[in-house]
């Protein structure tokens, strides 16, 4: 196991997804990671981001790309649609 500690700096809050009893919260942010270029991080926090989750980078291209493929496919209303319980007779409308 490395003994590196990795360094970050929390540049922008792009927005709050969720945010949990215990305090922490699920956030969009940019983040540069190491003094590396600034990407956008979305992850789990504690109230004063010293602690943190794991979670996903994406570089600006990727996002987008992100973007455009759950539009795409209207994910959202696929996922909705998943989740809504069966019917279980005609009267259920």
């Amino acid at each position: 196991m490395s003994s590196e500690r990795i360094s970050y700096k929390v540049i922008a809050n792009v927005g709050t997804l969720t945010r949990y009893p215990t305090g922490w919260s699920k956030e969009v942010n940019i983040v540069s990671w190491n003094e590396g270029p600034a990407k956008i991080d979305i992850r789990d926090w504690s109230e004063n981001h010293e602690k943190m989750s794991r979670g996903i980078t994406l570089t600006a291209d990727e996002m987008q790309r992100l973007i455009d493929s759950v539009q795409a496919r209207d994910a959202i209303t696929m996922l909705q649609n998943m989740t809504k319980p069966a019917r279980t007779n005609d009267y259920e409308r």
